[in-house]
């Protein structure tokens, strides 16, 4: 399996009610929505998830998030990517 395209773009959901913890509070989410698109045995296929970040928590924000993305975007492209491990390993070399 190929990988041809991974993009983010920012999912940013307002909440029903505010989300409070001690460190802070969130009205809305800070998410970014991940496309990736592969090719196997000439057929291609689109896969769709979700990075969320809680800023109040998390050492990543929405910003941060669409960088990685975009940095895992260009180190995985055209790598061949045939195993969970293989890709598990392909994510950890090309993301922080």
């Amino acid at each position: 399996m190929e990988l041809v395209a991974l993009g983010a773009e920012a999912l940013s959901v307002p909440l029903l009610e505010p989300f409070v913890i001690a460190p802070g509070t969130m009205v809305a989410t800070r998410s970014a929505l991940v496309t990736a698109r592969l090719r196997h045995e000439g057929r291609d296929f689109v896969g769709l998830g979700e990075a969320a970040a809680l800023p109040p928590v998390t050492d990543c924000d929405q910003p941060d998030l669409l960088d990685h993305a975009e940095g895992a975007a260009a180190a995985l492209r055209g790598r061949a990517l045939s195993t969970i491990p293989n890709v598990a390993a392909a994510l950890a070399e090309a993301i922080p």
